[in-house]
């Protein structure tokens, strides 16, 4: 049987909490656990009920304990998932050391963006430019506002990410915090004041706590 792994975490000898849906499986192994669920062959449509199931699946287990969530589309099949634990088991005992007991939290920024400057006028110039936009991450101002940001969340968090797409007629520049469970509150009330660090049109959302998706890869430091 293929299954779909949501996330691995370290087990307990905890009984579940009541409530599990059915389809979610815990395979032990190793001194670590994943959480799988069926996946049908042939290989379905991905649908958005289906991401949303994953999400739910995650949220579940990270309710109650630290995991390392698992980004949709990993599918395994259900005798190579003790394979995989042991092939990574110190990658995913270090993770869930450095996530014990934090959640992410997000914030997003909207704003409108001055024009940009005009594009070169040589083709090869215009090339370069474009291959640097699409690398370039958070722009000078936006880099700003983000260690404005952080400065302000000095002490609440543990890790921070960064990142910065095109939206609908802007920018959007989200900013992800590695932030320990107990301390969430007071962050969402500290983060909830960011409207007096950056530009007044700009629109400021707080959500979270989150599985820690933006910090579940070693190659972050």
């Amino acid at each position: 049987m293929n299954c779909l792994l949501h996330c691995i975490f370290k087990p307990d000898g905890r009984e579940a909490p009541a409530g599990r849906p059915a389809e979610l499986l815990v395979i032990e192994g190793h001194g670590l656990a994943a959480a799988v669920s069926p996946w049908p062959e042939p290989a379905p449509e991905v649908e958005m009920t289906r991401l949303l199931a994953h999400e739910r699946a995650i949220a579940w287990f990270h309710a109650s304990r630290t995991v390392i969530p698992i980004r949709f589309g990993c599918v395994v099949e259900e005798s190579a998932v003790l394979d995989r634990i042991r092939e990574r088991r110190v990658e995913y005992e270090e993770l869930l050391g450095r996530l014990e007991g934090r959640s992410e939290m997000g914030l997003r920024l909207w704003w409108a963006p001055p024009p940009e400057e005009p594009q070169p006028a040589r083709e090869g110039a215009r090339y370069l430019a474009a291959v640097r936009g699409r690398h370039a991450g958070l722009r000078p101002d936006e880099r700003t506002w983000a260690a404005r940001i952080a400065c302000e969340l000095k002490g609440l968090y543990a890790g921070q990410r960064n990142e910065a797409r095109p939206a609908d007629n802007g920018r959007l520049v989200s900013l992800y915090f590695l932030v320990p469970r107990d301390s969430v509150e007071d962050f969402r009330g500290r983060a909830r004041q960011m409207k007096t660090v950056v530009p007044l049109d700009m629109k400021v959302l707080v959500s979270g706590p989150w599985p820690p998706y933006n910090f579940a890869t070693l190659a972050q430091p």
